[in-house]
C-alpha cells in the first residue's frame, strides 16, 4: 500500500493497524490545521479591506461636507460594499 499524502487518499487499509491510523490521523490534522490557517489570513484580509472601503467612503463624505470635492468627483469616488458577512 502506498502511503497517502492527502486525506482523500486514505482507505481503510490505511487504518489497519495502530501505526497506520496513527499516521492517517496525522495527515487529517495537519490538513485541518492549515485550511485553519488558511480561513484565518482570508477573514483578516477580507475584515482589512472592509475598513479600508469605509475609511474612504467615510473621506469622501467629509470632503463633500467640506465643499473640497464637487458632487461629481464624489459620485466618481464612491463605491459600493459588496453584501459581505462580517
Amino acid at each position: 500500500i502506498q502511503e497517502p499524502r492527502y486525506v482523500g487518499d486514505i482507505t481503510a487499509q490505511h487504518l489497519s493497524t495502530p501505526e497506520k491510523a496513527q499516521r492517517v490521523l496525522k495527515i487529517a490534522k495537519d490538513t485541518i490545521a492549515r485550511q485553519r490557517r488558511k480561513i484565518k489570513s482570508l477573514q483578516q484580509c477580507r475584515n482589512r479591506l472592509i475598513i479600508r472601503i469605509t475609511t474612504l467612503k467615510s473621506l469622501v463624505k467629509h470632503l463633500e461636507q467640506k465643499n473640497l470635492l464637487t458632487e461629481l468627483a464624489a459620485e466618481h469616488l464612491k463605491v459600493n460594499k459588496p453584501n459581505l458577512k462580517t
